[in-house]
């Protein structure tokens, strides 16, 4: 009987644990993420328009109508500047403009985008 009571007791309090809420991630301090999303950024071809920093001077962007967005401009995101909307916004593109839709890549990979795109805003002229 004494293994039972320890059992349920252990069964009990995985479950409290289990239910406690998960902590949103603090956007820039996970170095991990933050470097993940810099090489997504990077390697999906984002610095082709947006520039390496973010700021709309990619090496094609005088020749696009509407230009790229300068991520430092969070009142410029057409589809908003939270997190779940900028990664929203990376699966689906922006119609009406050159900004594609990267739906092949995970939502783990977007998220990971996203959070570097914020983390630009941050860089000083």
């Amino acid at each position: 009987m004494f293994n039972v009571a320890i059992l349920l007791k252990i069964i009990g309090l995985l479950f409290i644990l289990s239910c406690e809420e998960d902590k949103e991630p603090d956007l820039v301090s996970n170095k991990f993420d933050y470097e993940r999303g810099r090489r997504l950024y990077m390697s999906n071809g984002c610095p082709v328009c947006h520039g390496n920093e973010g700021r709309g001077d990619g090496r094609i962007a005088s020749s696009l109508n509407p230009p790229p967005l300068d991520f430092r401009d969070l009142a410029s995101y057409k589809k908003g500047a939270e997190l779940e909307q900028i990664a929203q916004t990376i699966e689906v593109g922006i119609t009406g403009s050159s900004m594609p839709g990267f739906a092949h890549l995970t939502e783990n990979d977007r998220i990971d985008i996203a959070k570097f795109i914020l983390s630009l805003k941050q860089i000083p002229d």
